[in-house]
């Protein structure tokens, strides 16, 4: 709610209520990671910091399940190091030479030993999205898309406005089902998205904590350093990535953690499992109004001639 536009539709008493009720639990950067990052602070030139580099980078030794986070930070640091010595931060480049050149080495290859999870970017879409759009599709109908979000985690099986926060509510719906509405799993289950546009970024949750209302929280927007001088905000950007990863395996745990419950195999296969009224769901989002003119091309698409009136000199008798 830090929206001045919604902020208007709250009390002081509603906005508190919102930003202090606790959300999903998740588990703080490791000791060991802090310090790692640490090391790369008090590092005033970029030759210090090359320095630092050769000093943490693995070789043989290298274990992928314990080191993969290091490592990461090593490449990122490294990645954005020569393009600060280029230059080329600060020249005007496209968007596709942002995603390749800064958040390939700064977002995408945090997830690199998350075997279930890919990043995907480019013309993929979400499939939560396209699960809601395609809700009520009539068969013969084409299939619509879901969002083209900026990256998209997804299992191996410039955004603005509300394009990102329904796309992550889509996910996080699919996500609750997954968890067949288990209030005390769902309650654990978030959703996380980062927008970025040239060298900045702020990241995104999407959580349900009371089990009726999805609620918003944006970071702070961050920007990806172009000089040596402001070179250690990157660690703050790389902490934050390191954080999300951590939301991801959390709600990974919640999605596939299972109780044990007592159940009767009878009637199994034949049909579906009934549902409860008192069942706890949450909404799926609202479908995006369409615009004046696509709705009178698909009005002209599916128009049917008129059935003449009786009497009318279009009406005929039947021959026979």
């Amino acid at each position: 709610v830090s929206d001045e536009s919604i902020k208007q539709h709250f009390s002081k008493e509603e906005r508190d209520e919102i930003d202090s009720t606790p959300g999903p639990q998740v588990p703080d950067i490791s000791d060991e990671i802090n310090e790692f990052l640490i090391k790369f602070l008090d590092n005033s030139t970029l030759k210090d910091i090359r320095k630092i580099i050769k000093e943490t980078m693995f070789d043989d030794n290298y274990d992928r399940e314990k080191d993969h986070d290091k490592d990461y930070i090593i490449y990122a640091i490294y990645s954005l190091l020569r393009e600060i010595e280029n230059g080329s931060l600060k020249v005007a480049n496209f968007e596709a030479w942002f995603n390749c050149h800064v958040w390939n080495p700064i977002l995408d290859q945090a997830f690199g030993d998350m075997d279930v999870i890919t990043v995907i970017r480019g013309e993929s879409t979400s499939l939560a999205s396209g699960t809601r759009k395609n809700a009520k599709r009539q068969s013969g109908k084409r299939r619509k898309m879901g969002r083209r979000g900026d990256w998209i985690l997804r299992f191996v099986n410039n955004e603005a406005g509300l394009k990102l926060p329904k796309t992550l509510k889509d996910m996080l719906v699919k996500l609750m089902a997954r968890a067949r509405w288990d209030k005390e799993r769902c309650a654990k289950i978030q959703t996380v998205g980062a927008i970025h546009a040239g060298l900045m970024i702020m990241m995104v949750y999407l959580d349900n904590p009371e089990g009726y209302i999805c609620r918003i929280r944006r970071s702070e927007p961050m920007e990806v350093p172009d000089n040596a001088e402001e070179f250690p905000d990157i660690l703050d950007i790389l902490a934050s990535v390191l954080n999300i990863k951590a939301v991801v395996r959390e709600t990974m745990k919640a999605v596939h953690t299972k109780k044990q419950t007592i159940k009767s195999f009878k009637g199994a296969g034949i049909r579906k499992r009934p549902l409860n009224e008192g069942e706890f769901q949450i909404p799926s989002c609202l479908t995006t109004p369409k615009k004046a003119k696509i709705c009178a091309e698909e009005k002209a698409q599916n128009s049917y001639p008129s059935s003449p009136c009786p009497g009318s000199s279009e009406f005929e008798l039947p021959l026979i």
